[in-house]
């Protein structure tokens, strides 16, 4: 019977960040190690969103501080009755707010922080580069939605045989049986192979 092999284990990479690649290092038929580095984009969008961020980050710390300082002092004036009570719990709760907003951009560094990680492309898993469609400078819009894959891995260690197996044969089959299998290249040279899955489909 006739029989489809396919890599034990394939993927499609795509590019999580907009940008340019800045370059590439693996071609088709290298071998690759997991999180080995594929290519390099060059993102200065996100570049430019991180430095914002950070800025962002210091002017609202700032703010956060004298909030607290100010909640702070009120607190001890209050207990000397020199202030009222009212002024109190509206400095705390400016500096309760405050701290909040820190919070979320703080959460917001880090999410552009991780983005920035994104910037490198990496091999999955080990196995072999066996697609490879990005040149250096090339425009790269993220997600996998649309267009090619940059880069294709398969792990070869191991393949998958799937045969459409005729009806007649099919009430003999069971997971676990041993099976021979021939590849053209290789004439006259035998492979062995287990029968691992059994679709049920008729």
């Amino acid at each position: 019977l006739p029989g489809n092999i396919q890599p034990f284990n394939r993927a499609a990479i795509f590019a999580r960040v907009n940008g340019y690649v800045k370059s590439w290092d693996h071609d088709i038929g290298s071998p690759v190690k997991s999180g080995q580095a594929l290519a390099t984009i060059d993102a200065p969008d996100l570049d430019q969103q991180l430095s914002q961020a950070k800025a962002t980050l210091a002017s609202v710390k700032a703010n956060e501080q004298i909030a607290t300082l100010t909640a702070n002092r009120n607190n001890i004036l209050l207990q000397k009755q020199i202030v009222a009570q009212q002024l109190a719990d509206q400095t705390t709760a400016d500096a309760t707010a405050k701290e909040a907003v820190v919070d979320a951009n703080e959460a917001n560094v880090r999410q552009l922080e991780a983005m920035q990680s994104f910037k490198t492309l990496a091999a999955p898993f080990d196995g072999v580069v066996t697609a490879r469609n990005v040149e250096i400078g090339q425009l790269i819009n993220s997600g996998g939605g649309s267009g090619q894959a940059l880069f294709e891995v398969s792990d070869l260690h191991r393949v998958r045989i799937f045969v459409q197996v005729p009806q007649s044969f099919s009430a003999g089959l069971a997971p676990g049986m041993k099976a021979t299998f021939e590849m053209p290249q290789y004439p006259g040279v035998q492979f062995d192979a287990t029968l691992s899955h059994v679709s049920k489909a008729i």
